[in-house]
């Protein structure tokens, strides 16, 4: 992977900052270690875009003639579900771009930001808020498993489902079922009661 990105200069424009610039030498030498000497601020994230928090999208702003982009909603869907926009050569997911946005604030990566409706494209101000891992995880709403239903795992040994959920990090035995809604039923029960960040 190149060092530099290349930029194009136009006769009477000027650089537009959304868009990375040529990188000093040293600049170059941390990113290739990993060092993060540019972090996106509130005020330059503003110069690039602007946030509706009613409805949680992001549009470029125009700066220059030689903007195509401006008016069009920024980012673009990850296969995970979550939304992505490229500012400056680098990726912000939408949710957090929203964070800094309105709040001036990107939280440290022991903390997260939660979709309180489980919405991954819904980006409204009001539809986030800080979680720990453990606290997200709370408001799963899909299960990964063969029935895609939260708490419902197949036995294979015993040709039937098992119900459980995980607390303080340990899972909890819920007992077993002939099905799978039977098993997600007794989860969901559970769930009420000992997870208080969800909001199923």
């Amino acid at each position: 992977m190149s060092w530099y990105a290349t930029t194009t200069h136009m006769s009477g424009m000027g650089h537009d900052p959304c868009k990375p610039k040529q990188p000093s030498k040293l600049q170059a030498f941390l990113v290739y270690f990993g060092a993060n000497f540019m972090a996106l601020t509130q005020e330059q994230l503003k110069s690039c875009l602007s946030y509706n928090p009613e409805s949680g999208e992001f549009i470029w702003i125009s700066r220059n003639k030689n903007n195509v982009r401006s008016g069009r909603t920024a980012g673009h869907l990850r296969s995970n579900g979550y939304i992505e926009i490229r500012i400056k050569g680098k990726s912000y997911l939408a949710h957090r771009l929203a964070f800094l946005y309105v709040l001036n604030e990107l939280p440290e990566s022991s903390r997260q930001i939660d979709h309180i409706n489980g919405n991954r494209m819904d980006n409204r101000i009001s539809n986030l808020r800080l979680a720990t891992p453990s606290q997200n995880l709370q408001n799963q709403r899909t299960g990964r498993g063969r029935s895609k239903m939260l708490g419902a795992i197949w036995d294979q040994k015993r040709n039937k489902w098992v119900a459980q959920i995980k607390v303080n990090g340990k899972r909890k035995y819920l007992g077993m079922f002939e099905t799978p809604e039977g098993a997600h039923s007794a989860y969901l029960k559970a769930k009420k009661e000992l997870h208080e960040y969800s909001t199923i």
